[in-house]
């Protein structure tokens, strides 16, 4: 996908049927109708990666998630409820905690926490009672003939890193004077993986990572903007909805 778009939404969700079933026939016929849903709304390439997980329940549950362009979906709230929508008459869902990010091309902290978060999809445990119906469904997308695949830049851009690494070390030398110089730096949000800085202060990332904008910016403020790090903070572990959600 990042050879396709240099931002890529990152999105998860819980479905569970109402009737339980031996092969994955079902599922893979929704799972078909859902890209095409949402690949001729949004324009955009769609990528799914779906796990039929039983552990001791009566009948299956998948875990779904989702990538797309983040130029055309930036949240996962419609996205959501699209999946819900669709999925209501074969049975119900579970939101997950925090369940969408926001992957850089290049910017292997991004990519980083979102293979934490959909590692958990990969656990072998709860596929034991799948019987012959495969633990993993998913559809094929031919990378962009623009990118050169011998080369590591869609994970790793020396130049991100390069900036990443110059921030920090300026946020450490020249800390802010007090905790409450700017109480609104950070904002949490339940719907994002992470902790995300206020618009101002995005404003001011965005121009001290563009060496042609940085005179925006007077020293002291260069000085003092966030690293990028910063918005990962927050970051939890892989989990499933608490065991007594209420299906929606």
């Amino acid at each position: 996908m990042l050879s396709h778009y240099c931002r890529v939404l990152v999105c998860r969700i819980d479905l569970h049927p109402q009737t339980a079933s031996a092969d994955n026939q079902a599922i893979s016929l929704f799972l078909k109708n859902l890209e095409s849903t949402l690949s001729s709304k949004y324009r955009t390439k769609i990528i799914f990666h779906c796990a039929r997980e039983q552990d001791g329940a009566d009948k299956e549950h998948y875990h779904l998630e989702l990538m797309l362009s983040s130029h055309r979906v930036q949240h996962s709230s419609k996205l959501l409820s699209i999946v819900k929508n669709m999925w209501k008459e074969q049975g119900t869902v579970a939101f997950v905690d925090k369940p969408y990010c926001i992957i850089r091309r290049g910017d292997k902290a991004s990519i980083k926490a979102a293979l934490y978060r959909s590692s958990y999809l990969a656990k072998e445990h709860t596929k034991k009672l799948n019987g012959k119906a495969k633990g993993f469904i998913s559809n094929k997308l031919k990378p962009s003939a623009r990118f050169d695949l011998s080369t590591d830049l869609m994970l790793v851009d020396p130049n991100i890193t390069f900036e990443q690494k110059r921030r920090k070390q300026l946020y450490k030398a020249n800390p802010p004077a007090t905790s409450s110089a700017n109480p609104k730096a950070a904002t949490k949000t339940k719907y994002g993986w992470f902790v995300t800085l206020d618009h101002s202060q995005q404003l001011k990332e965005c121009i001290a990572s563009s060496s042609s904008l940085s005179h925006l910016l007077d020293a002291t403020e260069l000085e003092h903007t966030m690293p990028l790090d910063h918005t990962y903070r927050g970051l939890q572990a892989p989990h499933e909805p608490r065991s007594g959600h209420i299906p929606i």
